[in-house]
C-alpha cells in the first residue's frame, strides 16, 4: 500500500515539474510589443465610416443593384425597339403589334421581382435591427427606384419606336403604360401576403393573366384595341395610377407591422 501511495506521488511530483518547465520555455506576453502591434494594427484599418443622411442612404441602394439586373433592363429595350421597329405596319392593322406593345412592358415587372425578393423575406427581419434604416425603408427605396427606372426605360422606349408605328403618341402611351402599372399593383399587392419563391410564382401569375388578356386583342369578338374601347384603356390607366400610389402605402402599412411583431415577439 506504502508503495503504491509513493509512486502516486512521484508521478505527480514529475507531472508538475514538467508543467513548469513547459510554462518557463514558453515566451510570456511582451506588454510593449503588444501595445506596438496595436498602433499598427490602428494605422492599417481605415476609421469606421459614419452613417450619412438618407439621401446617401438612397445612392447606396443604387449601387446595391444587381448588375446583371442593368443588363437585362438594357436587353429588354433593345429587343423592344428591334421588335416593334421590324415592319410592324402590316401588324398594326391586325391588332398583332398592339398586342406587343402592351404585353412587353410588363416584363419589366419580372425583373423587379426577382431583384426586389433577394431582401424582402422574413429572414431579413432578424438583421435590421443592426442597421440605421429599417427593412421597411430598404424595400420601399428599392421599389421605387426600380419603379423608377422602369418608367424611365418604357418611356424612351415609346419615344423611340413612335415613328415606325402610324398610330398617335397618346394611344402608344396608353397601350405601353397600362399593362405595366396593371402588373405593378399586383406586385405591390401581393406583396403583402407572399415573399421568396412565392412571391415569384405569384408575380410570374399576374404576368400570364396580364397576357391573357392582351391576347383576347387578336379575337375579333373581344378586340379591345378597338377605337370604341380607347376611353376605357384611359380610365383603367388612371385608375391604375391611383391604385399604384394606395398600394405603396398599403405595403408600407404592412411592413411596419411585420417590424412590430418582429419586435414583440
Amino acid at each position: 500500500m506504502i508503495e503504491r501511495i509513493t509512486s502516486k506521488h512521484i508521478v505527480a511530483y514529475e507531472m508538475k515539474k514538467r508543467l513548469r518547465q513547459y510554462g518557463k520555455s514558453r515566451e510570456g506576453i511582451d506588454i510593449e510589443k503588444k501595445e506596438v502591434n496595436i498602433s499598427r494594427l490602428l494605422e492599417v484599418v481605415p476609421p469606421p465610416r459614419r452613417k450619412g443622411n438618407f439621401r446617401d442612404f438612397v445612392w447606396e441602394q443604387i449601387g446595391f443593384l444587381n448588375r446583371t439586373c442593368l443588363v437585362w433592363q438594357l436587353l429588354w429595350l433593345a429587343i423592344f425597339c428591334i421588335i416593334m421597329m421590324s415592319n410592324m405596319e402590316p401588324l398594326i392593322g391586325t391588332g398583332t403589334g398592339l398586342i406587343l406593345l402592351s404585353i412587353l412592358p410588363p416584363l419589366l415587372v419580372l425583373l423587379t421581382i426577382e431583384e426586389i425578393t433577394k431582401v424582402y423575406q422574413r429572414s431579413m427581419l432578424e438583421i435590421e435591427y443592426t442597421t440605421k434604416y429599417s427593412l421597411q425603408t430598404l424595400v420601399m427605396v428599392r421599389m421605387m427606384l426600380l419603379n423608377g427606372v422602369h418608367v424611365v426605360l418604357l418611356l424612351v422606349g415609346l419615344l423611340i419606336i413612335h415613328g415606325s408605328l402610324q398610330i398617335g403618341m397618346i394611344k402608344i402611351l396608353v397601350y405601353g403604360f397600362t399593362p405595366m402599372l396593371l402588373a405593378t399593383c399586383g406586385l405591390l399587392k401581393l406583396m403583402q401576403y407572399f415573399q421568396g419563391e412565392q412571391l415569384k410564382i405569384a408575380g410570374m401569375s399576374v404576368y400570364v393573366g396580364i397576357v391573357a388578356i392582351c391576347g383576347c386583342g387578336s379575337i375579333p369578338r373581344f378586340d379591345i384595341y378597338r377605337s370604341a374601347f380607347f376611353g376605357i384603356w384611359g380610365m383603367v390607366l388612371a385608375v391604375s395610377i391611383c391604385s399604384c400610389i394606395y398600394q405603396f402605402w398599403s405595403l408600407y402599412k404592412t411592413l411596419r407591422k411585420m417590424e412590430l411583431v418582429t419586435q414583440r415577439g
